[in-house]
């Protein structure tokens, strides 16, 4: 036999004459059948495109080596022809030294840490082929930044979305701080903006376009000074959607763990299991609907308090200070 005395690559044994031996289409690593069928991929996955398995007993020249490693470099891929839910692989160099990227498609077998890819499936339910990808990077390279545009446009409502309630009710309360602490100041400010508005709005009739930028004019004028308070609001505001959109894909993770260990408490078979899977992954609308009322319910119950109060965070800690 061919490979008689040679070592199964993944059991690690050698091969007698009457095993049934396979090898790997990309880089010619030999396994027992039942070996391959167990493991279901070669061991050598992350090599191929750069690697090819040399027999022990027979050693081909080392040109022929260099030609057949070079014949099996990938060419580079076009965008339609890299797999949807493809991950990177290693950079390749090919002949004439330059580096492109090595794409392929995760199989529901994988594992992402100890928990199967199709798993994590279960949960993403949408668009899994966009945050599996970034799941499996997270595991690979111990990073927790990866970019999501929808949680930065969205940000505490792109949580809800995902049924994230923990981090979209904390954002809330952090948006909410500067608004809240400093009503009084807020509220005198749109008062003087609309009366100011008002005043240059009715007395001025806009005939021409030179009466409309007489107004635009006056109106920058008597306008009064946005308050520091605002600003701040707005930079904390902007300061969530960016966080969120960095760690929104590694937060997102690790809520599929925590819905996949609360499942496997929640019930011993698996349809109890994956009833409550099915209820606390993916995505609604609904969620997005109610937050919205929380929120606005949130401030109405802040500000109702505060003017019971006759005064607001700010105005009763300018006395201590």
């Amino acid at each position: 036999m061919k490979y008689k005395n040679e070592t199964c690559t993944i059991c690690l044994k050698k091969f007698s004459a009457e095993d049934d031996v396979v090898v790997c289409p990309d880089c010619g690593s030999p396994f027992h059948r039942e070996c391959y069928k167990e493991a279901e991929k070669c061991p050598n996955l992350d090599k191929h495109g750069k690697f090819i398995w040399e027999a022990t007993q027979i050693k081909l020249p080392e040109e022929k080596i260099s030609e057949q490693k070079k014949e099996i470099i990938p060419q580079r891929l076009s965008q339609n022809q890299i797999p949807e839910n493809g991950v990177i692989g290693e950079i390749l160099v090919d002949k004439d030294g330059n580096q492109r990227p090595s794409y392929r498609a995760i199989r529901g077998n994988e594992k992402i840490g100890n928990t199967r890819v199709k798993n994590y499936g279960e949960v993403v339910q949408v668009n899994k082929h966009k945050y599996i990808p970034r799941f499996m990077m997270f595991d690979k390279t111990n990073r927790k930044i990866s970019w999501n545009w929808a949680a930065f446009f969205f940000g505490p409502y792109w949580f809800a979305f995902r049924k994230m309630w923990k981090y979209a009710i904390l954002a809330m309360i952090i948006s909410s701080i500067i608004p809240i602490s400093f009503m009084n100041e807020i509220t005198e400010y749109y008062e003087e903006a609309w009366k100011v508005y008002s005043e240059v709005l009715m007395s001025d009739s806009l005939s021409s376009e030179t009466d409309f930028k007489e107004m635009q004019d006056k109106l920058l004028k008597e306008m009064p000074t946005e308050p520091r308070s605002m600003s701040a609001a707005s930079y904390i505001d902007f300061a969530i959607k960016i966080i969120a959109g960095l760690y929104g894909n590694y937060l997102y993770m690790k809520k599929c763990e925590h819905v996949m260990e609360a499942a496997k408490k929640k019930g011993k078979t698996e349809e109890v299991q994956k009833k409550f899977i099915e209820k606390k992954g993916g995505r609604s609308i609904a969620h997005v609907v109610l937050f919205t009322f929380v929120q606005y319910g949130f401030l109405v119950v802040c500000m109702a308090i505060m003017m019971a109060l006759g005064t607001d965070l700010a105005t009763e800690l300018r006395r201590f200070i």
